[in-house]
């Protein structure tokens, strides 16, 4: 095992294979102890200018500095493989996002308990409900797909931000990229207003580059 004196860490430069290109990835029995600075605590500190100068992202980059996102048909266990592949590959997991985000407060209480004193309309809608009947109530398919994708997209942001800030990669139950096909599935069998299309296809055009730019070259 190697060691790596702290005030090296803080201008080390990567290495001409960390930082060209990697295309492979290697499980956590195979993978090699290589000296690295310590992760950035981005969840207690601010990267501001100060850290910009004296903190580096690449030296913390291997070959598994990566976001892997499984994807498939409902019920196939893409939850159990996932976890199963993140342990296997040192990475942090991402469970899939759900309506509870929307419907369990900060207290625990889920308000999908009082739907029976709101009206038809304004009743909560979440994956149970589509399952069951996707146009149960009016707009609830619509509001759904936006949530979801809403909640996808941020978590592949903080995904993001992980693998920057500490060079462990991460894997994902589901990303934003394949919602387009989910919902225009669903906008096919007439289940989505056609005003929510034209406002999801608007947004899809401007946002669907974004994420793919901010990843580091492959």
């Amino acid at each position: 095992m190697h060691s790596i004196h702290p005030l090296s860490a803080l201008f080390l430069l990567p290495s001409a294979s960390m930082a060209g290109s990697r295309r492979h990835i290697t499980g956590k029995t195979f993978r090699e102890e290589v000296p690295k600075p310590k992760p950035f605590d981005y969840m207690r500190y601010e990267f501001n200018d100060f850290w910009n100068l004296i903190d580096k992202t690449t030296p913390r980059f291997d070959e598994n500095s990566k976001i892997v996102v499984v994807e498939g048909a409902h019920a196939v266990g893409k939850e159990a493989f996932a976890k199963e592949l993140a342990d296997d590959l040192d990475m942090k997991y991402f469970p899939p996002v759900t309506m509870d985000e929307v419907y369990v407060n900060e207290y625990g209480d889920d308000l999908r308990n009082y739907r029976d004193v709101l009206n038809h309309k304004n009743q909560p809608f979440d994956e149970r409900d589509f399952a069951r009947d996707p146009v149960g109530r009016d707009g609830g398919a619509d509001r759904l797909h936006f949530y979801t994708w809403y909640f996808k997209y941020n978590q592949y942001l903080k995904a993001l931000r992980h693998v920057m800030n500490t060079g462990q990669g991460c894997v994902l139950v589901r990303g934003p990229h394949s919602d387009n096909a989910y919902f225009m599935a669903a906008y096919n069998q007439g289940w989505i207003h056609k005003t929510s299309e034209d406002g999801w296809m608007y947004g899809w055009a401007k946002l669907d580059d974004f994420p793919v730019a901010l990843l580091p070259a492959a």
